[in-house]
């Protein structure tokens, strides 16, 4: 199981009792459209605290929301899918214009 400091998600019952949707969010939010080594995404952020065949059999399991390819030296590489970037684009859209609807 992969553990997570972040807290921000606790306020939203729906988040803080499912137990995928937490840590599928924030490797969302840690990955880029670009492939990055799966040993450098449990390095990406200080709120992820588990071994790289944890981090890669949780990525795996979401095959919809990242992508795998395999680069040098059979290491495993993922990026975000076409759609969950699209989806995060969406989210930081709406994010942006809540933000300036709040700020006139």
């Amino acid at each position: 199981m992969i553990r997570w400091k972040d807290s921000s998600f606790d306020a939203i019952p729906e988040i803080s009792h499912a137990r995928d949707i937490r840590p599928l969010v924030s490797l969302a939010r840690i990955l880029s459209p670009s492939p990055t080594p799966v040993s450098a995404v449990s390095k990406l952020d200080p709120l992820l605290e588990t071994p790289d065949r944890w981090v890669t059999a949780f990525l795996r399991r979401f095959s919809a929301a990242f992508v795998e390819s395999v680069g040098q030296h059979n290491i495993p590489w993922f990026r975000l899918s076409d759609a969950a970037t699209q989806l995060l684009q969406e989210e930081w859209s709406v994010f942006a214009a809540r933000r300036a609807g709040a700020s006139s």
